[in-house]
């Protein structure tokens, strides 16, 4: 028997067992009544522990005979690859939510999508409580974000980028929305090329986001207060390249933030003092241990100011080395006030040695 055959002028008891027999023939019946095809599917062959699996097309034939032509298409190896499919994606779709990931199967012709239980689960919906319209995720996304997740879904689709991913927020069951990184790609493409399927997962980052959000505020406050300080500060990461300026310091030198990140902040150095103070910046990297240092440093209007230069190490909540956060206030008119008195201790001390020789030999001043 080949792929097709065709059964003509027997009955269908001399091919199949009577009770398979007895509905086909009540699908004959069917076939001559309404002179239209009839299409179906059945299984010969499973009681000698080799079925195979058979599309049968039905038409009724012209002439003073009822008659049924009947096509056999031997349609097994189609329905074993459809089978190992599902269970494939079964399989992958077991996998996914098992690592606690909400799975999605977007059928892009139908817009048909398919939802896991615990994509359902994670917006605290019951399985049968959300249908498989595309509506469904649509309707849930946060108004703000729905325009730009589309927009990255289109991408995907046009080939643009090689995996959607997206970050959004969804709404849940309750009226509140949780944040969702979401990633996927498509898998299957029509003959023309064009795509038909895609699949992909979701994880609950809400918790990250909320993370991100506090260090966001905590960085707000602390530039407020950074740039309401009349000190010069300073943060270095772990690199040793400056990734802040507060405003005081960007208004003594003049510059912006661009010009002075990494280590451009040490154009405005003194020649004389640019190495030293580079070697005790790098050598307190080094040890990761408070420093001090003065140096000079050029004001916006091209003099050179003495600033007393103190840094400290920063570490994260878990310990790590995170760089230095520095604080410069300006010495100058200290280190002159110094000058100044060392000048007057000079003096005293000349004018004592004087004193002494004059005491000795009064006549040495005549």
């Amino acid at each position: 028997m080949g792929s097709e055959m065709c059964i003509r002028d027997r009955h269908c008891a001399d091919v199949v067992d009577p009770g398979l027999a007895r509905r086909l023939d009540v699908a004959d019946l069917a076939t001559l009544e309404s002179g239209q095809e009839h299409v179906s599917e059945l299984v010969l062959g499973e009681g000698d522990g080799n079925p195979r699996a058979y599309q049968v097309r039905k038409v009724s034939l012209p002439g003073d005979l009822p008659q049924v032509l009947a096509i056999y298409t031997d349609i097994t190896e189609r329905r074993r690859a459809e089978e190992q499919l599902r269970t494939s994606e079964m399989r992958w779709q077991s996998a996914l939510e098992g690592a606690g990931d909400a799975v999605w199967d977007w059928n892009i012709v139908t817009d048909k999508l398919f939802l896991s239980r615990r994509w359902k689960e994670i917006l605290g919906y019951a399985e049968a409580e959300i249908g498989d319209d595309l509506e469904e995720f649509s309707s849930r996304l946060h108004p703000e974000d729905r325009q730009r997740v589309f927009a990255d879904v289109e991408d995907h689709i046009e080939g643009r980028t090689q995996v959607y991913s997206s970050e959004f927020r969804i709404r849940r069951k309750d009226g509140g929305y949780l944040w969702v990184v979401d990633r996927g790609r498509v898998v299957e493409r029509d003959a023309a090329g064009r795509p038909s399927r895609m699949i992909g997962r979701f994880s609950d980052i809400s918790e990250r986001k909320k993370a991100e959000q506090a260090l966001s505020e905590s960085e707000a406050r602390f530039r407020l207060m950074a740039d309401s300080t009349p000190h010069l500060i300073w943060v270095a990461d772990e690199s040793r390249g400056c990734t802040y300026f507060n405003r005081t310091w960007l208004e003594f030198t003049g510059r912006t933030p661009e010009q002075e990140r990494g280590d451009g902040w040490a154009e405005g150095v003194h020649p004389d003092d640019l190495g030293r103070c580079l070697s005790i910046y790098n050598n307190a990297f080094g040890v990761r241990r408070p420093f001090e240092m003065d140096y000079r440093l050029r004001r916006h209007d091209g003099q050179y100011r003495w600033v007393f230069d103190t840094g400290v190490p920063r570490f994260s909540a878990s310990g790590e080395f995170a760089g230095y956060i520095g604080s410069c206030i300006d010495i100058t008119d200290r280190r002159g006030m110094e000058a100044e008195l060392r000048r007057n201790r000079d003096l005293l001390d000349a004018i004592n040695r004087f004193q002494d020789e004059f005491i000795r030999d009064p006549d040495s001043g005549r």
